[in-house]
């Protein structure tokens, strides 16, 4: 999942802990996940030691889009989640319902939010 932002769009502070939502795979792993082996664990606080890793993107490919590939990517409201990947139904998915804590690190789009710290506090769908 790459997250696309805007020249404007700037590193902010959360002052309140912030609602968010992901779809997972239903084993609680994510659904681009390069990572097999990561899980994530309802009511844990799971934070992202590194720095988010900012690209820009100028092969033309993209228009010189900006992406953010590195952190904990989520969506704003439960409507926007988009399809699964999974186009060919190899797995079942997980809405969760989580939170972006206060005192992370986050960037904000129209839809999304890729952020240094998140939990996951509610089980909501499986698709």
């Amino acid at each position: 999942m790459c997250f696309y932002i805007d020249n404007n769009n700037r590193k902010r502070l959360a002052k309140r802990d912030i609602t968010c939502y992901k779809k997972l795979k239903n084993d609680l792993r994510p659904e681009y996940d390069y990572n097999y082996a990561f899980k994530y664990k309802l009511n844990t606080l799971f934070n992202d030691s590194k720095e988010i890793d900012i690209l820009e993107i100028t092969d033309g490919s993209f228009e010189d889009d900006i992406i953010i590939n590195k952190g904990f990517h989520s969506y704003i409201k439960k409507p926007y989640i988009k399809k699964p990947y999974n186009l060919y139904n190899f797995y079942s998915t997980t809405t969760v319902k989580c939170i972006i804590p206060k005192g992370a690190y986050y960037y904000k789009n129209k839809t999304e939010y890729v952020s240094d710290k998140i939990k996951i506090i509610e089980i909501l769908k499986t698709n």
